[in-house]
């Protein structure tokens, strides 16, 4: 099995490659492609032990998206979400929240003082003004 295209990508396993063959029981000079399928199954097996690779679940997280802001003296106090097919208003700190958890359209911006303020990502259009 030619393993130098795994190397790259396990580079805190620099003895991967043999450790994977001797594993599989597959000698380490042959190319994946010519494994037959009971062969590339053992292979993955023993990537898969290796790595303590577990089956676990993925959880669709919806991204929510900025539709408005409400500002107070130029400073924007609030923002107009969509969230379960209604429109709703967030305090300036729980969209904060939302961006750094992910879940919100938006890029945090940090400043010098301290303080920190959300902007349309990159390439989005910029907030509705909603007084």
């Amino acid at each position: 099995m030619s393993f130098g295209w795994r190397q790259r990508y396990v580079k805190d396993d620099p003895g991967h490659g043999p450790k994977i063959a001797k594993m599989s029981n597959l000698d380490s000079n042959r190319k994946i492609s010519s494994l037959s399928d009971q062969e590339f199954e053992r292979y993955w097996k023993a990537i898969e032990k290796n790595e303590d690779w577990e089956i676990g679940n993925e959880d669709f997280i919806e991204k929510e998206y900025i539709s408005g802001v409400h500002k107070k003296n130029g400073v924007i106090i609030e923002y107009l979400i969509l969230r379960d097919k209604k429109s709703i208003w967030i305090s300036k700190q729980e969209a904060i929240k939302l961006t750094i958890e992910e879940r919100l359209h938006a890029t945090l911006v940090h400043l010098r003082s301290g303080n920190h303020y959300l902007r349309p990502e990159y390439g989005q259009h910029g907030f509705t003004i909603i007084t």
